[in-house]
């Protein structure tokens, strides 16, 4: 079974539901990074973050919470401590009925 973590719970990957009705979805609007991941350590993991906090200010998305932590249990959870594995991040700009760009709040999805 692979596991993601979405806004705060990990759960099994069939069970992740993206709302119709989320801007990433509709519209692309949202940021995301791929992390390799090298015999479970995940590769420039800081770098990705900062770019992600970067580029969700450009776009005016509030950057989620985020912990190291999540991202190692993630991959020990999905055994992915041998071999390499790639690890995408999303950040969305989440749900909304308004069109215009305007500060949202990030949901994450790893």
């Amino acid at each position: 079974m692979t596991l993601a973590y979405i806004n705060g719970q990990y759960l099994p990957l069939e069970e992740v539901k993206v709302s119709a009705m989320d801007r990433g979805f509709l519209f692309g609007d949202g940021v995301f990074t791929t992390v390799l991941v090298r015999e479970g350590i995940p590769e420039n993991l800081t770098r990705h973050m900062e770019r992600l906090k970067r580029d969700c200010s450009a776009l005016k998305i509030t950057f989620p919470l985020f912990d190291e932590y999540w991202v190692r249990h993630l991959i020990e959870a999905n055994q992915a401590e041998k071999g390499t594995w790639r690890l995408k991040i999303l950040i969305s700009a989440g749900n909304s009925k308004v069109l215009r760009l305007h500060q949202r709040e990030g949901q994450h999805v790893f």
